[in-house]
C-alpha cells in the first residue's frame, strides 16, 4: 500500500476540485460508475454522494479497504461493488455509463491509463462517458542550466574519478521536477494525443523543431493536459498552477547551441 502516493493525490486540491466539478456536471440518479484504479475510492464515493446510482470499484492494492470502510460509514455499501484485483481479472457485472480512471502519472501513461481504457471498454456501451477522456502530451525546450547542474552532481564528487559511464546513465533518464515557466522556451509543441475510445499504443515517437531560440538548450520539459470534460481539464504545464504531478525533465548529454537566431 503506497500511502505516500495516496497522500499526494488526496492533498492535491486542484485535482480534487476538477474531478468534483466534472462529476457534478455529468452524474445523474441513473449513472452507473466504474472507478478503475480506485485507490482509496475517493472519486467513486464522491460520485455516489453526488447521486450516482452505483459504482464498481476496482483496485489491485489493499487501499481498497479504505473505500469499503468509508462506504459503510456513509451508508452507501448497497450501491457499491468492490474488487481487489487487476481489472483484467474482473468480468463485467453490468454496463457502465461513466468510467473513472485517474491513473495518470507525471509521465501520463506510466500508470497504465491507455491499457485501462482498453480494458474498461468491455464494460461500456455506445454512449458511455470517460473521465479523463483525452490526453495531450507536450514538449518545450529547457533554456536554464539549473537542472542540468543538479543531474551532473557527480562532477563535484571528491577524487576526480572518470564518471563518463555514470554520466551516460544519468543522461538517459527522465526526472520528475518542478520546472518554472522562466526556465523554459515560450513555445511548446504537442507531440502525442490519446483518446479513451481509440485503441492505441502508449509509445511516443516524434520529430519536433523550434525556431527563434538563441540560447543554449539543456534538455526538454514534458508535460500533459487531460480532459475530464470539454471545459474541465488537468494541466501540468510550467505555466499552470502547481499540482502533485510536477513535470518531466529530459536532459541532454551536452547543451544544444543554436546555430542562428532563426534555427
Amino acid at each position: 500500500m503506497n500511502i505516500e502516493l495516496q497522500r499526494q493525490l488526496l492533498s492535491d486540491s486542484l485535482r480534487n476540485d476538477a474531478f468534483y466539478k466534472a462529476l457534478k456536471k455529468h452524474v445523474t440518479p441513473t449513472t452507473r460508475m466504474l472507478d478503475l484504479g480506485a485507490g482509496t475510492g475517493y472519486l467513486g464515493l464522491l460520485a455516489l454522494k453526488l447521486g450516482a446510482q452505483s459504482c464498481v470499484f476496482i483496485e489491485a492494492e489493499s487501499t481498497l479497504s479504505v473505500a469499503i470502510d468509508m462506504a459503510r460509514a456513509l451508508n452507501l455499501s448497497h450501491k457499491c461493488h468492490f474488487f481487489e484485483a487487476h481489472s483484467t481479472d474482473v468480468d463485467p457485472i453490468h454496463e457502465i455509463d461513466l468510467v473513472l480512471s485517474e491513473t495518470l502519472g507525471t509521465h501520463p501513461f506510466e500508470e497504465g491509463l491507455i491499457d485501462n481504457w482498453k480494458d474498461a471498454a468491455r464494460w461500456t456501451h455506445a454512449t458511455s462517458l470517460w473521465m479523463p477522456y483525452h490526453v495531450d502530451v507536450f514538449l518545450t525546450p529547457v533554456i536554464s542550466d539549473r537542472l542540468k547542474q543538479h543531474t551532473d552532481f557527480y562532477t563535484s564528487i571528491p577524487g576526480n574519478l572518470p564518471w563518463a559511464s555514470f554520466k551516460a546513465l544519468c543522461d538517459n533518464r527522465a526526472y520528475v521536477k518542478t520546472i518554472p515557466e522562466s526556465e523554459c522556451h515560450n513555445e511548446s509543441k504537442k507531440i502525442f494525443s490519446a483518446h479513451a475510445s481509440e485503441a492505441q499504443s502508449s509509445l511516443m515517437e516524434t520529430n519536433v523543431a523550434w525556431n527563434g531560440i538563441s540560447t543554449p538548450i539543456y534538455g526538454l520539459c514534458l508535460f500533459w493536459k487531460a480532459y475530464l470534460t470539454q471545459e474541465i481539464t488537468l494541466d501540468i504545464s510550467p505555466q499552470a498552477p502547481l499540482t502533485h504531478w510536477k513535470q518531466l525533465y529530459l536532459p541532454f548529454s551536452k547543451p544544444l547551441i543554436p546555430c542562428s537566431e532563426s534555427n
